[in-house]
C-alpha cells in the first residue's frame, strides 16, 4: 500500500477518514512483517484511536445540525403548553383583580399582548426607481 501525504488533502472529511481506517487495517494484517520497520501494536491502537476522535469531529456540525431542529421544535411545543396555561388558568384568575386591584389587572393583560415588529424589509412594498 502507497498513499502520500498528499493524497489526503485532495479528499473529502468522509473519505479521509475511510482511507485513514484503511491504512490502520492493512498495518494490523500486516504488523508482524512491519515490526523490522519499527511499528508497534501500540502504534496501531494509537492511531485508531486519532481515527475514532477525527471521525466524532468531523461529524459533529451534523448532529449539531439535528440537536438544534430537536431544540427547535420542542421550543414551539413548550410555547404552546405555556399559552394554554396562561389562557386557561391564568386568564381566568384576572377577574378577581379586576375590581381589587385595576393597575394590576390592566398590566397582566397589556402585558399579554403580542407585538410582533417584523424585520420591515420582508413586508416592505418595492419601490420604483
Amino acid at each position: 500500500m502507497s498513499v502520500g501525504k498528499s493524497t489526503f488533502f485532495r479528499q473529502r472529511d468522509g473519505v479521509i477518514a475511510v482511507m485513514c481506517q484503511n491504512v490502520h487495517d492493512t498495518g494490523v494484517a500486516e504488523l508482524a512483517n512491519l515490526g523490522p520497520y519499527g511499528l508497534l501494536a501500540a502504534d496501531m491502537t494509537s492511531l485508531q484511536g486519532l481515527i475514532d476522535a477525527y471521525e466524532a469531529v468531523i461529524s459533529s456540525p451534523r448532529t449539531a445540525v439535528g440537536v438544534r431542529k430537536n431544540a427547535t421544535t420542542e421550543i414551539d411545543i413548550l410555547v404552546k403548553d405555556s399559552m394554554k396555561i396562561l389562557n386557561n388558568r391564568m386568564d381566568k384568575l384576572m377577574p378577581e383583580f379586576e375590581t381589587s386591584d385595576p393597575a394590576f389587572y390592566n398590566e397582566y393583560f397589556n402585558s399579554r399582548m403580542i407585538i410582533d415588529l417584523g424585520t420591515g424589509e420582508k413586508d416592505a412594498p418595492a419601490q420604483a426607481a
